[in-house]
């Protein structure tokens, strides 16, 4: 997973899947769909379901010289830990695939000027640089830049010359 910024600095709107090509160590790559990414990265959730056989005893007295418990109350706490690592894990599938549905770059245009943020999902196991060029047929017209404007030089401010010192 990589998060981006990308500022278009042309002169005409760009798609990032039909008009810019990512380069990953020099040779182009593809990224993941982000419902792809989602499925692949999500939590298992029904590996949770072995802590419902979880139990606990509350309460007793122990025997110090066996070692055995007596008295006290069998508490099934397996249950209760699935439940909420259920619910936690579920949760969390969800918030991730509706930031990589936010942050999907796929087919998204972007006008002059504009600077988008986005996640791509990538099937590299290795480090290297990642660079994002053009392709072929995508307009290449820079966007005009203003020059800045000078402003009004400032009058100096009047001094005084008192000689109380």
């Amino acid at each position: 997973m990589v998060a981006v910024q990308i500022k278009n600095n042309t002169g005409a709107d760009l798609n990032f899947s039909r008009d810019l090509e990512l380069t990953f160590s020099d040779r182009p790559i593809m990224p993941v769909p982000s419902v792809q990414a989602a499925n692949d990265l999500k939590q298992g959730v029904a590996i949770y379901l072995l802590y419902v056989l979880g139990i606990g005893q509350i309460g007793g007295t122990r025997d110090p010289y066996t070692g055995q418990t007596t008295g006290g109350t069998l508490f099934p706490w397996g249950p209760f830990v699935a439940a909420g690592n259920i619910i936690g894990a579920s949760s969390a599938n969800k918030n991730m695939r509706n930031e990589f549905t936010k942050y999907d770059l796929t087919n998204k245009v972007i006008h002059p000027g504009e600077t988008v943020y986005g996640i791509v999902a990538l099937r590299e196991t290795g480090v290297a640089p990642l660079k994002l060029t053009l392709r072929n047929g995508a307009a290449v017209t820079p966007v005009p830049t203003q020059a800045p404007t000078s402003a009004p030089a400032a009058s100096p401010a009047p001094t005084s010359t008192s000689g109380g010192h």
